[in-house]
């Protein structure tokens, strides 16, 4: 996890805007944000966000990834009627140029989608907080970026999910979020027999015997935030950084 990790306690009624193009992974993501004590959550498609200028979010909640393309514009748009919002990135678009272009507009955190709801939670959480949250893979194309000799060390241990693929993962927080086969296929765009299919290989890979229980062990583990650290030359340094991983 990047920077100190101030409490909310500190912070009365956080106003968090949320903006995606998926109107039903933006109710989902309203219901877990929600939770979050002494917070606000005004939700709102990409569509129209003039017309929110008579509100002053403090964290602003934005996928720029549209169509498989991360768009710089969505970020100058957001930056232009909020320049001082702290902004986070949730997105399935992780490549390095997409990481780097979110950054130099002005994100503070940068999130995968494929993190479990107690992960984007608690980011939400430390955005508010004035500290900073980003996925792990996310972490290591800032460390090679800005120092190649950097390394990463995860700041909580690695879910149960390690050995699941993205969509899997993905299927996984959808189901625990409370939607059908048939509205998890809407939102990943597969059919719901596909959407059954990625769930039997889940429940098989972790020897779970049915959904809550697959749930309960995946999504109940601890979130993957990551801390950067400078790389130490000695020897021993580096061989804690390559246990860490």
């Amino acid at each position: 996890m990047v920077g100190d990790q101030p409490s909310l306690e500190d912070h009365k009624d956080c106003l968090v805007l949320l903006v995606d193009h998926q109107p039903l992974y933006l109710e989902a993501l309203s219901s877990v944000v929600g939770t979050i004590k002494r917070l606000q959550v005004v939700t709102h498609p990409f569509d129209g966000l003039e017309g929110l200028k008579n509100i002053d979010p403090d964290v602003i909640v934005i996928d720029p990834c549209r169509g498989g393309a991360f768009s710089t514009e969505y970020l100058k748009t957001v930056k232009r009627l909020w320049p001082l919002s702290r902004l986070m990135v949730l997105t399935d678009c992780n490549e390095p140029d997409a990481v780097v272009s979110a950054l130099a507009y002005g994100a503070h955190s940068f999130l995968l989608k494929s993190e479990s709801v107690d992960t984007i939670r608690a980011a939400v959480e430390l955005l508010c907080g004035g500290a900073a949250a980003f996925s792990l893979p996310v972490a290591v194309v800032m460390a090679a970026k800005v120092a190649p000799t950097a390394y990463v060390v995860p700041s909580l241990p690695a879910p149960a999910a390690r050995g699941l693929s993205p969509r899997e993962v993905e299927i996984l927080q959808l189901v625990a979020r409370g939607l059908t086969d048939a509205e998890i296929g809407d939102l990943t765009n597969i059919s719901p027999r596909t959407v059954q299919r990625h769930i039997t290989n889940i429940l098989n890979k972790l020897n779970c015997k049915n959904r809550s229980h697959a749930v309960a062990q995946v999504i109940g583990s601890p979130p993957p935030l990551s801390l950067v650290r400078p790389a130490i030359d000695t020897p021993e340094g580096a061989e804690a950084s390559e246990s860490a991983l």
